[in-house]
């Protein structure tokens, strides 16, 4: 049954306040049927994916902020994996085919790029990036690219009349529409040093059908936007408050309408940050990061799905930290989480769960600075990128792994209920309304050329207010850790 058959109310929002922010959350869990780790505070068992590989191998140059798609040949049904990274100032991309091919020698897309984001669906494959500037008087810009199966081609954001839209913009987040094969597109303007998040409906080759602000606000991080099967568009997006607390928030726009006008915080104005919002034939999900104490000592991975209609604790760590999550979601296995989980001041792992606790995590990768996972699922298997040490050693690893059929019914209390009076309610449709976006010069682009070595990870100063999930993540303040 489609979710429009289904009523126009999600369950997708803000659930009681049943907490005292002094007080780290934890599941309720069925403690008989589980295994105990100590050295973290779970409570469930925890398993190993096995074999890793090195996809970036690039001793003296930092590879970072991997990025993942599966693109499927429409006929065969060949599918195919790429992983997307920047190395120094360049953007580097491998494939391979599923399950067992060889993976592609790396090839350069574009020099001086960062953020990038990949949206497959069928085999078109779309890219999403930053293009940092070359030179001072250079303005930062969305660029994206579509790849051919062959090379890429990349083209920017731009009016019917050949005016970019994205200078300052940074952090992009791009999907296909799988209705129409259009794209959309979120990103934050830093212009005047706010972050003010905006959108952009475009068509394949990047002309504007609409763009605006995401929501009137200039203090916006991490736009995250997903299309879901029916072409409803769904985004996610933390916005930071004078109070200190920074709020997750989640909207939609249905085919033909329009942004809801209140969109619903899902964390109840804690510290939430870094959200994703991902969407299957019949379940839209968020996964984000959370503080859940005052000190900023314990940090939580949290998720909620409209057909759970109740929040997780999704990484249930106690007084840990659960950082930078990733989410993928699959028609049949449901909803699966990566994410970094910081064990003491130098051992981390990648962890993963498939569905609602009490499910098993698995023990992605471990060692002293592992971060920055990325994952997509396909075929009832999970195919994740991470990042593999720290500065100029810094290295793209990847591995895979056999999902499980979810059990009938999960043995869990949820940490949070949904309040009946918070939902997100789909909108009537209405026509939609064309805004023009303000001039702007001619995006020139830049073409494919020979890196050379060297370089730094860390943007040029002239490209604004680049925002790194620094505070209350991957910092050593010395609190909460043994």
């Amino acid at each position: 049954m489609s979710r429009a058959l289904r009523g126009t109310m999600l369950r997708l929002a803000s659930p009681l306040r049943t907490r005292s922010r002094s007080l780290p959350m934890v599941p309720i869990i069925a403690l008989a049927v589980l295994a105990v780790t100590a050295q973290t505070g779970m409570t469930d068992s925890i398993k190993s994916v096995g074999s890793r590989q090195n996809l970036s191998s690039s001793l003296g140059s930092a590879s970072l902020k991997p990025t993942t798609a599966i693109t499927v040949e429409e006929g065969t049904g060949k599918a195919t994996i790429h992983v997307v990274w920047e190395e120094d100032t360049s953007l580097i991309h491998r494939w391979k085919d599923l399950p067992s091919g060889t993976w592609s020698a790396p090839r350069e897309i574009w020099i001086y790029g960062q953020d990038p984001s990949l949206s497959a669906r069928g085999e078109s494959l779309v890219l999403g990036f930053m293009k940092t500037p070359a030179y001072p008087e250079e303005l930062s810009e969305i660029i994206l690219a579509r790849w051919n199966g062959t090379s890429w081609t990349p083209f920017s954001v731009r009016t019917v009349g050949g005016m970019s839209i994205t200078e300052n913009g940074q952090q992009p987040d791009i999907d296909l529409d799988p209705t129409n094969g259009t794209l959309w597109l979120a990103w934050i303007d830093a212009s005047g040093g706010t972050l003010t998040p905006m959108w952009a409906h475009l068509d394949s080759g990047g002309i504007v059908r609409e763009s605006d602000l995401l929501v009137v606000s200039d203090s916006v991080q991490s736009p995250s936007l997903s299309v879901d099967a029916e072409g409803t568009v769904w985004a996610a997006w933390s916005e930071l408050f004078s109070s200190g607390d920074e709020t997750i928030y989640l909207n939609s726009r249905p085919p033909g309408g329009t942004w809801r006008t209140d969109p619903r915080g899902v964390n109840e104005g804690e510290r939430g940050r870094m959200p994703q919002v991902r969407s299957s034939q019949e379940d839209v999900c968020v996964a984000w990061q959370e503080t859940v104490d005052e000190e900023g000592s314990n940090q939580e991975i949290y998720l909620d799905c409209e057909s759970a209609g109740q929040q997780y604790n999704y990484s249930g760590s106690s007084g840990g930290r659960s950082l930078e999550p990733s989410l993928a979601m699959d028609d049949v296995l449901g909803a699966l989480v990566v994410w970094q989980e910081r064990l003491t001041r130098s051992e981390r792992e990648i962890e993963a769960r498939q569905g609602p606790p009490p499910s098993d995590r698995v023990m992605v990768d471990n060692g002293s600075a592992v971060q920055s996972p990325s994952v997509v699922v396909h075929d009832g298997a999970a195919y994740s990128a991470w990042v593999v040490g720290d500065g100029e050693d810094a290295e793209v690893f990847y591995a895979s792994w056999p999902l499980v059929d979810p059990p009938p019914t999960a043995t869990v209390t949820p940490t949070r209920t949904p309040s009946p009076t918070k939902t997100i309610i789909v909108p009537s449709q209405t026509p939609e309304r064309t805004v023009t976006a303000g001039p702007s010069p001619t995006a020139t682009l830049r073409a494919t050329a020979t890196r050379t070595p060297g370089g730094s990870e860390t943007p040029d100063p002239w490209v604004g207010v680049i925002w790194l999930p620094i505070a209350e993540t991957d910092t050593d303040s010395g609190v909460g850790f043994p």
